[in-house]
């Protein structure tokens, strides 16, 4: 609608629900666009027949929500969906006797580590595994999902009515190298807030109580926020003592480089 309030006619220039394979495990899944499905007459067999071209069935809960406003899209898969801080990373893991299994490039970027293999043993940087934690199927590398709470002592939890494994893991890395996992905490209102004592240990620096909202560190002035018993620096004031820095909320690291 112009501001004079003339209607004009609008072309919309993508499909409501669209097909898409995911880039590392290539499993194929749907993505529904609520701006678009929503104005459709035929939208539920519609959906329906996107979804039995990938074998997936949609459920009746997601019969009602999709019938409601929410923002962005909606994913429809047949393996679940792994999402860290609320962010997909990846569709397609498995799920086994054994338990929850992830693609190996998932744990190796949420982790920081490396995947190798040597005279039969099979290791995760310093995690050395057993074959019960590692799955091969259509000639791709899973591993078990517990390795994630064996590593940095914080798990995930599988929501199968979402059909999505969901993660809450951080980690602070310097120079390439991790430092500390579950360092950073993503707040709802003030963003990723990082762990003054973990920050300072990472650079070798001094940190110094002030006042109950500001601290010294290596000399430096900054604000930092009193969660609990834990004291934390948002990433604006991170900047004034640590300029080279970038945060990924997906794989959850917050990398530094230093001079």
């Amino acid at each position: 609608m112009l501001p004079d309030g003339e209607r004009i006619p609008v072309t919309i220039l993508y499909e409501p629900v669209v097909r898409r394979t995911d880039a590392i495990t290539l499993e194929p899944f749907i993505e529904v666009f609520h701006d678009v499905y929503g104005r459709m007459r035929d939208k539920t067999q519609h959906l329906d027949d996107v979804a039995a071209q990938i074998g997936a069935v949609v459920p009746g809960w997601l019969r009602l929500s999709l019938r409601e406003p929410f923002r962005g899209s909606f994913i429809v898969s047949n393996r679940p969906r792994v999402e860290n801080n609320g962010q997909v990373v990846a569709i397609g893991a498995l799920e086994s006797d054994n338990g929850l299994f992830l693609p190996l490039a998932v744990m190796e970027r949420l982790l920081g580590e490396k995947y190798a293999e040597s005279e039969g043993q099979a290791r995760l940087g310093g995690l050395q595994l057993a074959p019960a934690d590692v799955l091969v199927y259509n000639a791709q590398l899973f591993l078990r999902g517990g390795l994630i709470a064996a590593k940095t002592g914080r798990g995930y939890f599988y929501d199968e009515l979402q059909n999505a494994v969901q993660l809450a893991l951080t980690r602070l890395v310097v120079n390439g190298t991790t430092v500390a996992y579950n360092s950073v905490f993503v707040h709802p209102e003030l963003g990723p807030l990082v762990s003054a004592d973990d920050l300072a240990r990472a650079l070798g620096a001094t940190l110094r109580n002030v006042s109950p909202g500001i601290v010294l560190l290596n000399g430096q002035r900054l604000n930092v926020h009193r969660l609990g018993t834990l004291t934390f620096v948002a990433l604006t004031e991170l900047r004034r003592v640590v300029p080279n820095f970038t945060w990924s909320l997906g794989h959850g690291a917050l990398e530094i480089v230093t001079p």
